[in-house]
């Protein structure tokens, strides 16, 4: 009877040791939103300590002296405001004097930027942060709250990156603020870019490999010209435009003289994919207009997975290849006879036609896809309009990647990218847990938690609401990643309980485990 009590405690201080051991705790995290930026389409971790090799920008000096090295590599180390200057000059003023350099935006921004230029009637003009940029790379830079006010010049190229950009790519950035200009012959103008410049080879016009990826625009921009192009991300753009939207609001004002396209994305363009856009557009001419959505106009023209929710209100109706307005493009070429010419640059082995729309969706007050009067249907494979209240569903956009691409916000919106996460990197371990006893406690309040990791689950295991179950005595790492892109991760040690260890050396003695 002794012997079978003793084993009955025995089992029981064991019981309870295991309790103490295996004790559930909640671990909460302070995610760590120090240095990451999320106003960017792919969320940027900032640097604090500068690359080997770039120049540090802190100041609106260091900004301005780019100037004077146009080929160096400059780093932003924190927002710049350009207040102070009346009016912004353009860094690379020509072809001649292009910026060719390397420019990280770090994930800050160049604010208040001001440009006023009022020229002659001969002058043409270069016009952004950068007026021309060759064979250079920016990226990861925000151009915050613009005032631009430019009016009689012969010709304007404007981006609020880059007036001109060639053969280069203009990699996550956006652009916010007011553009106006006015009395102006020809225009290229765009809230990124405003022109991506073509490469003539033995008279064959070919892109000039110049692309825009991971960009938003929200200025608003306002035009008033005879002729050119105006689009919501880029003016006249030859190569691709990737996972970027357009929210500003595009009006051009006066009679066109001469072809003008306008684009909720592009005024012209070549590739248009994963792109939307949500600005009113107002054309006011009557005549030579091409008006899109998405597009203006475009020879040969690829648009997929893409979508426009922008009004468009034009003063005119459709009159043959003069005037022509689409919910994805004003006009489109869809001459399959002329695709040889152009297979080797475009890989467009798989089709017919010069242009093909595919998986994309335009608001049903616009009576057509494409605007011009002749249109291969074959052409246009998964193309629909829908009614505002149909934009706002998931299962309306079908051919969208809403796993990796795209989501459905809250509150009845329309289709955003989602938070790229693919720039993250883990933060630094802000301190230590001890899971020695029993708390709960809540886990980064609002914000959705996409998983949880943990390094040893012979220490820890962690299920998907951040319990934390203690499987031994050690150390592990517990990481999280939420929805909005945010890393961290915390150091987790479990320990016995001083009355752990008194069990412990009872039943075990001092053995280390």
């Amino acid at each position: 009877m002794k012997n079978r009590l003793n084993r009955l405690i025995s089992i029981f201080l064991i019981a309870i040791f295991m309790t103490g051991v295996f004790s559930i705790g909640v671990l909460s995290l302070s995610l760590n939103s120090e240095n990451v930026n999320t106003k960017f389409i792919t969320h940027v971790v900032q640097k604090s300590t500068m690359p080997e090799g770039y120049t540090a920008i802190n100041s609106p000096e260091d900004l301005n002296n780019i100037r004077n090295n146009l080929e160096g590599k400059y780093i932003l180390m924190s927002d710049i405001d350009l207040s102070s200057f009346e009016s912004w000059i353009p860094i690379g003023s020509s072809k001649e004097e292009s910026f060719r350099g390397v420019f990280d935006g770090n994930g800050y921004a160049v604010k208040n930027m001001k440009i006023n230029i009022t020229g002659n009637a001969e002058e043409s003009v270069y016009a952004g942060l950068f007026g021309y940029a060759h064979s250079a790379e920016i990226y990861d830079l925000g151009i915050e709250d613009i005032d631009i006010q430019i009016s009689n010049v012969k010709q304007i190229v404007f981006g609020g990156v880059s007036g001109a950009i060639f053969a280069m790519e203009v990699i996550n950035c956006y652009v916010t603020g007011n553009v106006n200009i006015s009395s102006v012959q020809y225009t290229y103008v765009g809230g990124i870019s405003g022109h991506n410049g073509i490469l003539v080879i033995t008279g064959i016009s070919l892109p000039s490999n110049s692309h825009i990826r991971n960009c938003y625009n929200t200025a608003n921009i306002t035009v008033e010209t005879a002729s050119g192009y105006v689009g919501g991300v880029s003016g006249m753009h030859t190569g691709l435009v990737q996972n970027s939207c357009n929210e500003g609001t595009i009006h051009v004002k006066g009679s066109a003289t001469k072809t003008r396209c306008v684009g909720g994305i592009a005024a012209n363009a070549y590739s248009v994919s994963n792109c939307y856009n949500i600005g009113d557009i107002k054309d006011e001419s009557l005549n030579f207009r091409r008006t899109g959505g998405l597009v203006g106009s475009s020879d040969r023209l690829a648009i997929s997975s893409s979508y426009n929710a922008g009004k468009i209100e034009v003063q005119s109706n459709n009159d043959g290849d003069r005037v022509c307005t689409g919910g994805l493009a004003g006009h489109a070429a869809f001459l399959g006879e002329r695709l040889q010419t152009y297979q080797y640059v475009f890989n467009r082995i798989d089709y017919m036609y010069d242009s093909l729309l595919t998986n994309s969706y335009y608001l049903n007050s616009i009576n057509a896809p494409v605007g011009n009067p002749t249109i291969y249907k074959d052409a246009l494979i998964s193309i629909k309009s829908l009614s505002d209240s149909e934009m706002r569903t998931q299962k309306a956009f079908k051919g969208f990647d809403f796993e990796n691409i795209w989501m459905m916000p809250s509150g009845g919106e329309y289709p955003v990218f989602k938070p790229n996460l693919e720039k993250f990197e883990f933060s630094e371990i802000k301190g230590k847990v001890e899971l020695t006893h029993r708390k709960t406690v809540n886990i980064a309040e609002g914000t959705e938690i996409v998983g949880w990791i943990t390094t040893n689950k012979r220490i820890a295991v962690v299920n998907e609401n951040g319990e934390i179950e203690a499987t031994g005595r050690g150390k592990a790492y517990v990481s999280v990643v939420t929805s909005d892109g945010q890393f961290e991760h915390c150091h987790v040690t479990v320990n016995y309980l001083w009355w752990q260890w008194i069990i412990k050396v009872l039943l075990f003695g001092w053995i280390w485990y």
